[in-house]
């Protein structure tokens, strides 16, 4: 995202009348593969528009200078995703060659350093699933984060072929599945592409349902405007899934926590008045 669209949609979360809770630069990318990402987190601190602004990345690119501009920057959370133990793995994983103690070096100096920032560190079973490499996860990373954890694989992406027994599969924290008549998320997020596409969450890669354009418009006026009302109503009285691609979607099911099942006809006489 270039650093103008990135000010004027900062700019642009000032018009709500309360802080947003979270300001997340990720998307589906890598976040560190924009150079100017300390510059756009600093705006934003300084702009005091979240209560917290987090990346996700997977450190690749991760450097000391890199990691100094963004504990500088402000930023206060930094979720980082895992792929193997060592390079081999990272490469069975991923298929990216990858300099592991580099790496390990790398993430040690952010802890190090870290300030008030929280770091997080997880990866999923799928890359590791001998017990025991489960374990040296553990002791390989405990000292350099907040929290670790590691995550079951889902199918909550829409547009790939994968098996609907949801009813008998487990969710990303390893529960099992709770299917969902509204999509909660959508109810309190929306998703700007690095080409100021806005969309209802970051799940809707191919951008189905962009409501508007940030170059051209104020994410204020987005969120108030028709197309989002009328996206909040259907989902409300016909359920996601009669919404594409919201039916084919896995993450209300699981990924998100909150469920609003239960409040449907409260939230719709919101909407309505």
């Amino acid at each position: 995202m270039p650093l103008e669209l990135a000010r004027k949609c900062i700019d642009d979360l000032k018009k709500f009348p309360q802080k947003i809770k979270m300001l997340s630069f990720f998307d589906n990318g890598e976040p560190l593969l924009n150079n100017k990402l300390p510059e756009i987190i600093e705006y934003a601190k300084e702009a005091q528009i979240a209560d917290c602004i987090d990346i996700t990345t997977n450190a690749s690119l991760m450097t000391y200078e890199k990691a100094e501009k963004l504990i500088k920057a402000g930023i206060g959370l930094i979720n980082i995703s895992i792929y193997g133990l060592d390079a081999e793995q990272y490469y069975k994983t991923s298929g990216v060659v990858i300099d592991f103690d580099k790496l390990l070096e790398n993430l040690k100096y952010l802890y190090e350093i870290r300030d008030k920032c929280k770091i997080t560190i997880k990866t999923s079973y799928t890359s590791f699933p001998d017990e025991d490499d489960k374990a040296r996860f553990f002791d390989i990373f405990q000292n350099m984060c907040d929290t670790i954890s590691i995550e079951h694989v889902v199918p909550m992406w829409y547009g790939l072929n994968f098996p609907r027994t949801v009813e008998e599969t487990l969710d990303i924290y390893f529960n099992k599945a709770v299917m969902k008549k509204i999509c909660s998320v959508s109810f309190y997020t929306l998703s700007v592409s690095a080409e100021g596409l806005v969309s209802p969450c970051c799940i809707d890669w191919r951008h189905e349902l962009a409501f508007g354009n940030a170059n051209s418009q104020s994410l204020f006026d987005i969120w108030n405007g028709t197309a989002y009302h009328e996206f909040f109503i259907q989902q409300l009285t016909s359920n996601r899934q009669s919404i594409l691609p919201c039916r084919n979607c896995g993450y209300p099911d699981f990924v998100a926590m909150d469920n609003i099942d239960a409040f449907i006809n409260e939230i719709l006489e919101k909407l309505k008045n």
